[in-house]
């Protein structure tokens, strides 16, 4: 059979499968590859399609662990409180009947015991860091919006409190875990 005709069905299969299966970012990457491979005639081979297709999948997105929120009128319920350490995101959805400021501190101290000062966390205290926070805070009643960061092994309390009464609010322990114990 014809070399060229041989390297374009290659390359065409190796697109094919970097477009079924990569995120969109990376499917630019993917018809980049084939213009760079279809600028060269008679250059392409199998070999290089693997080759150009190694640093593509090297470009996977880490996975991510979620918990999924729910803040009521009395309430924080997590489906879950125990995750690997790594990329985290909490879905929070609040179905209270008004606005909440929620946040996420790395702490060892007991929920009763967070420090509070003029209705807020106090972050000032070196047994509290607040690690997480909404984007628009307060969240309004029946919104939706994650808090994502990438989480080290350890404990972690998830707040959610009216604006200005932090002194009540609602909290849960989570507990983050080394990747695989």
């Amino acid at each position: 059979m014809n070399p060229k005709f041989l390297a374009a069905i290659a390359t065409g299969s190796m697109l094919l499968m970097i477009g079924c299966s990569a995120p969109a970012n990376l499917q630019g990457k993917a018809a980049s590859a084939h213009n760079k491979m279809a600028s060269q005639p008679g250059s392409a081979t199998h070999d290089t399609a693997k080759s150009m297709a190694k640093p593509l999948a090297a470009e996977k997105p880490e996975t991510v662990n979620t918990i999924d929120v729910q803040l009521s009128n009395s309430k924080l319920m997590l489906d879950h409180d125990r995750v690997d350490a790594g990329l985290i995101s909490l879905d929070i959805r609040n179905s209270s009947g008004g606005p909440l400021d929620v946040v996420l501190l790395k702490t060892d101290l007991p929920t009763n015991q967070i420090p509070i000062k003029e209705g807020k966390v106090d972050t000032a205290n070196a047994a509290v860091k607040q690690v997480g926070q909404l984007i628009n805070s307060p969240m309004p009643a029946n919104g939706n919006e994650a808090i994502i960061h990438t989480l080290e092994p350890g404990n972690y309390v998830l707040m959610a409190y009216q604006p200005g009464k932090a002194d009540r609010a609602m909290t849960h322990t989570i507990i983050v875990q080394a990747a695989g114990i």
